[in-house]
């Protein structure tokens, strides 16, 4: 059992998984629940405000609250797609 895990280390876990079933990942990452306020406002977890003003949580939000890393609107843990492709990968922002 692993007792430490970083940034890196879920952004290559991620980057696999997506190896192996983009279109689940995608799926998976792309999905958001509506949450309430006591999560919105906890620590660094990030939401989403849609338009009909749900407050809305994703598992990027998730990963990036467990990490802490906030200061902005964006994550440390980011999700790219690649517009020809469709494939998806996962990259460590430097600075938030």
């Amino acid at each position: 059992m692993r007792t430490s895990v970083t940034i890196d280390d879920t952004v290559a876990f991620l980057n696999k998984l997506a190896e192996l079933d983009s279109s689940c990942v995608y799926s998976l990452i792309s999905n958001r629940v509506e949450c309430n306020e006591n999560i919105a406002d906890y620590g660094y977890v990030q939401v989403y405000e849609s338009e009909n003003g749900n407050t809305l949580l994703g598992l990027l939000g998730v990963l990036n609250g467990l990490f802490q890393v906030g200061g902005s609107q964006w994550g440390t843990i980011c999700m790219k797609i690649e517009k020809d492709t469709g494939r998806i990968s996962f990259f460590k922002r430097e600075t938030v």
